[in-house]
Parts: structure tokens; sequence; C-alpha cells
């Protein structure tokens, strides 16, 4: 199989999983539970770069569904999010933490160690984020020119003689 065909099995299971995720609220037990069986299973393979066509509705219903009584998935969730998540997540995964700090159970803290990581990666995420928002501009105002001494600028072109232009292969000794 091919790096595309793998990557393509692997988006294409992916994007089924996902769209599976406002399921996991559903009134109908089976399925609630195909979609966590799905998401589970489905939810490691997340990287970085499916943040561009993961659904808000999608997003917003897995961190919905984080939650102590959902072990297995919740981990799962917590573990994509720090891939793909951003502040939005933040308020949930926190909850989840103190919920886990209660507990000294083996479940509580792996629990609590993947909101850990999680909520780490979610505020490097965010920094990022706002980093990328940020409009770069100089710190000191540049001394004002006349538009017309731009416009002559662009205009004025000096002519250089072919036989000095550079040409493929040749180096100056």
């Amino acid at each position: 199989m091919t790096d595309f065909e793998t990557e393509f099995k692997r988006r294409s299971a992916l994007s089924h999983a996902m769209a599976m995720a406002p399921c996991l609220h559903d009134h109908f037990l089976e399925m609630r539970e195909t979609a966590e069986k799905s998401l589970i299973l489905h939810l490691p393979d997340i990287v970085p770069a499916d943040r561009e066509w993961i659904d808000p509705e999608e997003m917003r219903a897995i961190v919905n569904a984080i939650s102590v009584e959902r072990m297995n998935l919740t981990i799962a969730i917590l573990k994509a999010l720090a891939h793909v998540g951003d502040a939005r997540a933040t308020p949930r995964v926190e909850e989840v933490r103190r919920a886990a700090a209660r507990g000294n159970d083996v479940d509580s803290r792996r629990l609590r160690a993947a909101a850990d990581l999680c909520l780490q990666c979610l505020r490097q995420n965010s920094e990022r984020s706002m980093q990328y928002q940020s409009l770069l501009r100089g710190s000191v105002a540049p001394a004002e020119v006349a538009a017309s001494t731009l416009l002559r600028a662009a205009h004025k072109t000096e002519v250089t003689a072919s036989a000095e232009l550079l040409r493929p292969g040749e180096a100056e000794g």
C-alpha cells in the first residue's frame, strides 16, 4: 500500500468516526455505544494536520463527551485534543482533571495524567494560534515619505547591458 493510500485510509476512518461524535449524546444506547467504540478506536490516529477538517459540531460533541464515567473514551479524547484542540476545550478538561484529582485509584491517576498533558498542549496550541493571528509591524514608524517619491522609485529603473547579466553556469572569477 502506498503512503497516499495509507493516509487516505486513516483519514477516511477518522472522518467516519468523527461524524459519529454527535451520536455520543443520542438517546439510543446502541448508537452511543457504537459511536464511543468507533472514537476510541480511531481518535489515537489524530495528528495536528487533521485540525483543519474537523467540523466544529464534531469538536463540540467530543469536548462535551469528556467525563469521568467514560474513562476510556475520555482518555482517547484528551489525547486527540492535545493535537487538535484549542482554548475552547480548556474549561471541560480542567473540570475532568479536578474530578480525577479527587480519586487516588489507577484510573483516576491515568485520567489526571492525560488531562495534565492535554492542558499543557491546549495552552501551547492557544499560544501558537495567537501568534499566528498577530500582525507583525515595525516597532518604529518610518519617516514620512511623500507618495510621489515612492512612485518615482517604482517607475525609475536602470537598464543593465545584457552582457553584464549573469547566465546559468557562468561564475565570476
